[in-house]
Formats: C-alpha cells, structure tokens, sequence
C-alpha cells in the first residue's frame, strides 16, 4: 500500500508540471506535451477506478467472476490494455510530431479495442497466470513499437525535445517493470513494479521543471 501511494503521488505531481507546461499563456507553454498531459490524466484516473473496483468489487468475488463482477472485471481489463495503448500513443506523438494524429492513433487504439474484446471473450478460459502472460505479451508489443519509433526518431534527429526526453522516462519504466518483476511471474510483484513507477515520475517531474527553467 506504502508504495501504491507514493506512485499516486509521484503521478499527480508529474500531471501538475505537466499541466503548467500546456496552459495557455503560460511563460513555458509547450504544446509538444500535451499529449503527455492528456495521458497521465487519464491513466491517473484509470488507476483510480481500477483501484475502487479492486477493493470493493473483485476481492470480495467468487471466482470466476460473474454478473457485475465480471463487467468490473473486464473494465480493469480494459484499464491494463489502454495504458500500454496510451503509452504507444504518446510515444508515437512525440517522436513522430502530432500531424496527421489520426493516421497514427487510429492503428493503435484499433489494436486496443481488438484486444481487450478478445480478452473479454476469452474469459474465463484467460484468466489468471494465463491472463498474466497475454498481459506480459501487450507489454513486450508495446515496448518493441516504442523502441523502433525512438530509433526512427534518433534518426531523423528528432529526438530532442522535452516531451521526448519525458515520453522515453516511460518507455524506460516499462523495460524496468518488463526485465523486474514481471518477467517469469507476470503482474505478481505489484510493490517492486510501483516503485519503479514512483522513480519514473520522479524523474519526469524533474525534467519539465528543469526543461521550464531553460525556456524562462
């Protein structure tokens, strides 16, 4: 629980630095990173609900779930597989520049939606340490993609900015989680994966006030 919290902590205080840089007229206003804003906006508000519906729904359910249960089941699903889509998205905007958004988010989220409905309807044959393991699959997709977009952008020298330099603290917590403790025993070693998080926001948080003092 003790590092639970510090993760939502550390997760609010990087969505404020974050928000300060995208408010309009704001001396560093930085439009490259609102997309970094907008996710962890939402993936703060996806652990919240995921969080609720753990403590007072699913621990208390029979397995495997059924009825209400099962729908908060597949929600928290859902919350999982948005946040590697999120992740993707954000790290796709920030390598590759926001034109053409659409081109370059509607593959992504597609793939998302397709794969929390084969999640869904492969319950409860796909459940625990084999639901593990199809979570352990998103994630290595997810870092693979972020990875070939970064060395396209290291590339076309592109990989210069702040919200670039933030998005790849992300992506390096996810190989941290995906090498740590996940691999082997997938989504079992929740405290070591949330103060994994808790260094990653920490160290987003200093980079947008360090990139803001450079700018002011």
């Amino acid at each position: 629980m003790i590092a639970r919290g510090a993760e939502l902590i550390a997760h609010v205080v990087a969505a404020i630095l974050a928000y300060r840089r995208t408010r309009p007229g704001s001396a560093n206003f930085s439009p490259a990173l609102r997309p970094l804003f907008a996710f962890l906006v939402t993936t703060l508000a996806a652990d919240i609900i995921r969080t609720i519906g753990k403590h007072f729904v699913l621990q208390h359910a029979a397995r495997p779930f059924a009825g209400a249960a099962r729908l908060v089941f597949h929600v928290d699903q859902a919350g999982v597989i948005g946040w590697h889509a999120g992740l993707l998205s954000v790290v796709a905007l920030a390598f590759t520049g926001r034109e053409r958004m659409a081109v370059k988010l509607v593959p992504i989220w597609s793939y998302a939606l397709g794969t929390w409905m084969a999640f869904a309807a492969a319950y409860p044959m796909l459940r625990e340490a084999k639901l593990g393991h199809a979570y352990l699959l998103v994630q290595v997709v997810t870092v693979l993609a972020s990875l070939a977009l970064a060395v396209h952008a290291w590339l076309r020298h592109r990989w210069f900015g702040s919200a670039d330099r933030a998005v790849s603290l992300l992506v390096v917590g996810e190989i941290a989680t995906l090498l740590g403790p996940f691999l082997g025993e997938p989504f079992r070693n929740w405290a070591t994966a949330n103060a994994i998080s808790v260094v990653v926001y920490a160290f987003m948080s200093l980079e947008l006030r360090r990139s803001a003092t450079l700018r002011a």
